[in-house]
């Protein structure tokens, strides 16, 4: 075997790794994004706030109904 295709192999697994690490990388992001992530508790305020705000209007609206 030569230096180039010792080389070539290297570099391909190598390449492959990346390419692995970096699927498994973005796969990570978008669950966390998915499944409310526990690092920002920014989305899960943004997420708990508006049922807050929206559960008072929701029996006055009733109330007014009837």
């Amino acid at each position: 075997m030569s230096v180039g295709d010792i080389a070539g192999i290297v570099i391909g697994i190598v390449g492959f790794l990346l390419l692995l690490l970096c699927i498994w990388y973005f796969n990570k992001r978008r669950l966390d994004k998915r499944h409310g992530p526990i690092t920002s508790k920014e989305p899960l305020i943004s997420q708990t706030r508006p049922m807050e705000i929206s559960t008072p209007q929701k029996p006055p609206t009733c109330h007014r109904s009837s």
